[in-house]
């Protein structure tokens, strides 16, 4: 699907002019830029949930080496949220497995697990700092828009419902759409796993990956 990337200077324009707020200062430039940052996160958020791959990204840290259960890596500094881990087997191969999630309470206490391998992790990644552009599929930028749009209505004590309605049509078409093309991708590996067993498995503990 095409991208949107929409100036986030232009997303604001587009937003007073939908408003009829142009030339008033009730609400200013900053705010209106706050709350399309905020749009813009929940907006990608949302798109990922059912097209992890939108925003995803691939990493391979430094291989553990003679690593035992409890090792860690450190997540990437983009990291917003996991789509998979995996290990690569046997050691040198281009064959990966996934690990499975566990609970913090499934560690294998008192028995030595090797854990030393390399692994790849696929993500998805947050905004950079200071992006210019609404990276977003082709028409999702129409959601942030009506959603700030909203808000600035309601700063203005008038009706934000029509908005609000908008937003709601744009996401059932969008979403729609999305599937149509690309179809339903599930988060695979990232069930909690109870109980456990011989394989090697994770859990995240703030900015890390425990491997275990």
């Amino acid at each position: 699907m095409p991208n949107a990337q929409m100036l986030v200077l232009d997303a604001v324009d587009a937003v007073k002019a939908s408003t009829a707020h142009d030339n008033d200062d009730q609400t200013t430039v900053l705010q209106i830029q706050e709350w399309i940052d905020r749009s813009y996160t929940r907006t990608r958020r949302w798109v990922s949930t059912f097209m992890p791959e939108y925003y995803s990204a691939e990493f391979l840290p430094p291989p553990l080496v003679g690593a035992q259960g409890g090792a860690t890596i450190a997540k990437p500094d983009d990291y917003e949220r996991l789509i998979r881990i995996e290990r690569q087997y046997p050691s040198g191969n281009n064959s990966w497995y996934p690990l499975v999630m566990r609970s913090v309470l499934s560690q294998k206490a008192g028995i030595p697990v090797d854990v030393s391998g390399q692994y790849r992790i696929t993500y998805i990644k947050c905004p950079v700092d200071g992006y210019q552009y609404l990276d977003v599929p082709e028409g999702c930028e129409d959601i942030i828009l009506e959603e700030v749009a909203a808000r600035v209505r309601n700063r203005h004590d008038e009706d934000p419902s029509f908005s609000q309605g908008v937003v709601a049509q744009l996401k059932r078409e969008a979403m729609a759409d999305l599937r149509m093309r690309y179809g339903s991708h599930g988060r695979s590996c990232l069930q909690l796993t109870h109980g456990w067993d011989p394989q090697i498995s994770f859990y995240e503990q703030g900015t890390n990956f425990v491997i275990f």
